[in-house]
C-alpha cells in the first residue's frame, strides 16, 4: 500500500500467511503516506505473515509526517528476517503513533500507545484465528453497527482482533 494523497483505513480485516521475501511488511507495508495524512488499522488481526526485513506483521514508513492510528487490534505471530534490526510484529519507521490503544502486540515487540496487552494471541487454532478466549482490551461500545468479521455483533466491552469471543 502506497499512498501520497490520501489516508487509508484498514477495518475489521483477518490478515494472515503473506510472505514478502524482497522487503519490509509481510501483512500490511504502509509506505509514504503523507504530510497530514494518516493509516489507520481497527478492529484487524494480523498474524502468520513473514517478511525478509523488518515487521512480518505492519510496518509504516513515512518520511512526510504522517501519523499511524491503531485501534483494537491483534499484531502477533509474525516473523521477521534473523538479521532484520526491527521488531517482528510491528515498525513504525518516521511516523508518529496517535489514537493507538487496546492492542494485542507479540511477545517480542515494543507495544505503542495505551491500553494494551503483549503476549501471544490466543486462537482457536489449526487455521482458525477466533479467539479461544475472551480479550476484552477493546473499548466498551453499544454501536448497533458495529459487527465482527462473522458479522456477529459486538457490545460491551470488546475483544480484540476481527472476531469476537464466542460471537
Amino acid at each position: 500500500m502506497k499512498s501520497q494523497a490520501g489516508s487509508i483505513v484498514i477495518d475489521t480485516c483477518l490478515i494472515y500467511g503473506n510472505d514478502c521475501s524482497l522487503g519490509s511488511g509481510g501483512g500490511v507495508m504502509a509506505e509514504s503516506i503523507g504530510s497530514g495524512k494518516s493509516v489507520q488499522l481497527s478492529h484487524c488481526t494480523v498474524t502468520g505473515n513473514t517478511t525478509r526485513y523488518n515487521a512480518g506483521g505492519f510496518h509504516v514508513k513515512n518520511g512526510d509526517n504522517g501519523t499511524c492510528v491503531m485501534l483494537n487490534n491483534i499484531l502477533s505471530g509474525n516473523t521477521a528476517g534473523s538479521n532484520a534490526p526491527k521488531k517482528p510484529d510491528l515498525t513504525l519507521e518516521n511516523a508518529f503513533a496517535t489514537g493507538t490503544a487496546y492492542n494485542l502486540f507479540g511477545p517480542s515487540d515494543e507495544a505503542v500507545g495505551s491500553n494494551y496487552a503483549v503476549g501471544s494471541a490466543p486462537f482457536v487454532g489449526s487455521g482458525d484465528y477466533r479467539l479461544s478466549e475472551a480479550k476484552e482490551l477493546g473499548f466498551e461500545t453499544d454501536d448497533p453497527m458495529c459487527v465482527d468479521l462473522d458479522y456477529n455483533g459486538r457490545r460491551g466491552f470488546l475483544d480484540v482482533g476481527c472476531y469476537e469471543f464466542g460471537g
